[in-house]
């Protein structure tokens, strides 16, 4: 039998054990609602912790000039997330009224702080737009609440109507990834001017929201939304007072205002078509090639042509490093110099074999003067180092042949295209470093000049009457060199190909850029064994000698070696050369 104390123990244990489910369901709510009401406040503070603009507010004066002076009062919470640096701010350059027309604005910034002490600051040009970034590149402002004051005058914001002038103005813009809880103007008339109808409007572009409220007081007026707008939603205000406080821009004023507005633009639009005009013209006047001959094939170059020469006139210019190893490989096969090749090293020696330089073209005999006798020398050791001596010897020897057959053969108008090369480049760089190039019709300026400078530099280039003939015979003459030896049986009476033949055309072969067919040519013209046999005494290697693949030994050869002791092609680093920028959120 259960005593009274320990029926009352018992009981008490069998009421815990009983409500045991129910304290544990208890906890699990308890839990359940701890956490979402963590999850809830935090969203919450997620919500409140949002960059976004509190207030905006906007001060216009409407002067008797017809200008505008606009004063924006815009307060945000910066976090560091967009707000980093500081805002920008894009002022339009134009807009179009109710009737579809085009009307230009002048911007200029008079004042920028932020929380009342002035702030750094600068623009750049957007399609349509001057954007303004306020703050420094290179500092981040603190976290919180910044208020910003920007201050701008604005020409020709007016509209003028026959019976009334009226602003139409979007007074926030609707561009704004921020919400605004609360965007007001108040826009003062000219002294004296009594409002006629205001109208309002909130929400997207396009939209024709009311969520305002309006306060007019004589010439006053003032205006403020009555909920928050969101992102890309903004407040326009449109009010209207009788003729005769202010004077409409003449034709001329609103010429100037557009070249304002739009002076890299206009500056540009007249400088390509001068540069068309000009360029034109010098191709009209000398740059049209005359007719191309019929071309047959030419046994030997035209009468008195280097193969230096030669290389000019076909190409009507020169590369220097071509040039070069036609010259010297034609010394050597006249017995002038001997070239002895350095394998291991890809470098070259020239030995000096002959001075009497009378029956020289005056090409060669400048190379022989500068690169021996002036250094009193008769061995040059040509390597792929920059040498300064030998890199003025070259600049030299190409500046010789351009003078000495300048409009003879061919005629560049390099004055011209250099000219309108520099003022190309003058303006595309201006408009680069003043950040107006990210505006598409800027832009595209710039590409139009790149063609244009391109199509005339090939299109001012033209053969003379003289150059012309030249330049037919030429390619009769490469034709012959570089044609199999199975089609020569069509030519008339072609000549004999021996070791001399090749040896005597082998400079101008390299000079026309054929070598390799002339030489593939005189493997299958000669017997055997005269092809085995043939090793030329002006040349010199540390390896056994190849007559199929010395042309483009010495063109390639010779080539890079001039091209790096002159500096003359090559070189650069990654990195280099002009250019370079980037960008990001500010």
């Amino acid at each position: 039998m259960m005593t009274g104390e320990s029926f009352s123990l018992s009981h008490h244990l069998l009421s815990k054990k009983s409500l045991l489910p129910f304290l544990r369901a208890a906890l699990v709510l308890c839990a359940f609602i701890c956490l979402f009401g963590y999850s809830s406040a935090a969203d919450a503070g997620n919500t409140a912790a949002q960059e976004r603009i509190h207030d905006f507010h906007s001060d216009i004066w409407v002067h008797p000039d017809s200008s505008i002076t606009v004063t924006e009062t815009i307060t945000v919470t910066a976090l560091g997330q967009q707000i980093r640096r500081g805002i920008y701010r894009d002022l339009p350059r134009g807009f179009r009224d109710a009737k579809g027309r085009r009307h230009s604005l002048s911007f200029e910034i008079t004042d920028v702080l932020r929380d009342g002490e002035a702030e750094p600051h600068h623009t750049t040009a957007l399609s349509g737009y001057t954007r303004l970034y306020i703050g420094h590149k290179d500092r981040m402002i603190s976290r919180g609440k910044h208020s910003y004051q920007i201050t701008y005058r604005v020409r020709a914001a007016l509209l003028h109507f026959q019976a009334f002038d009226e602003l139409y103005w979007n007074i926030t813009g609707n561009e704004w990834n921020f919400h605004i809880d609360r965007a007001s103007t108040e826009i003062r008339l000219p002294a004296g001017a009594e409002i006629l109808r205001h109208h309002s409007y909130t929400g997207r572009f396009g939209d024709t929201g009311q969520d305002y409220m309006a306060k007019t007081v004589k010439n006053k007026l003032g205006v403020g939304t009555t909920r928050t707008l969101s992102p890309r939603e903004g407040l326009t205000v449109a009010v209207a007072w009788p003729k005769g406080y202010v004077v409409p821009p003449t034709a001329t004023e609103k010429f100037r205002m557009y070249l304002r507005a739009n002076f890299w633009l206009a500056l540009g639009g007249a400088l390509f078509v001068l540069l068309n005009v000009m360029y034109l013209t010098v191709w009209i006047r000398a740059g049209q090639d005359p007719e191309k001959g019929t071309i047959i094939p030419q046994f030997a170059p035209p009468d008195n042509f280097s193969p230096v020469l030669a290389h000019h006139v076909a190409e009507m210019g020169m590369d220097l490093d071509t040039a070069f190893a036609a010259a010297v490989t034609n010394l050597a096969v006249k017995g002038f110099l001997r070239i002895e090749e350095i394998k291991k090293k890809k470098e070259y020696r020239l030995h000096l074999l002959n001075d009497d330089l009378h029956d020289l073209p005056f090409s060669e005999r400048y190379l022989i003067r500068k690169l021996f006798l002036g250094k009193n020398k008769k061995t040059l050791h040509i390597s792929k180092k920059y040498d300064k001596s030998f890199a003025t010897a070259m600049q030299g020897f190409e500046e010789r042949i351009k003078r000495e057959y300048e409009n003879v053969y061919f005629i560049t108008n390099e004055k011209c295209f250099t000219a309108g090369s520099l003022l190309s480049g003058l303006y595309i760089g201006a408009v680069l470093g003043l950040e107006q190039v990210n505006r598409p019709e800027i832009f595209a300026l710039i590409i139009a000049f790149v063609i244009i400078n391109f199509m005339y530099n090939q299109l001012l280039e033209a053969p003379t009457m003289r150059g012309r003939k030249k330049m037919d015979h030429l390619e009769g003459f490469k034709l012959y060199m570089k044609v199999a030896e199975k089609d020569r049986l069509d030519f008339l009476h072609p000549p004999e190909m021996t070791p001399a033949l090749f040896e005597k055309f082998l400079p101008y072969a390299i000079a026309l850029g054929v070598e390799n067919k002339w030489a593939a040519n005189f493997k299958k013209a000669v017997p055997k064994e005269v092809y085995d046999s043939y090793n030329p005494r002006w040349y010199r290697g540390s390896s056994s000698f190849n007559p199929s693949t010395m042309g483009s030994s010495l063109s390639g050869g010779l080539g890079a070696a001039v091209g790096g002791a002159s500096g003359s092609s090559g070189g650069g680093s990654s990195g280099g050369g002009g250019g370079g920028g980037g960008g990001g959120g500010w």
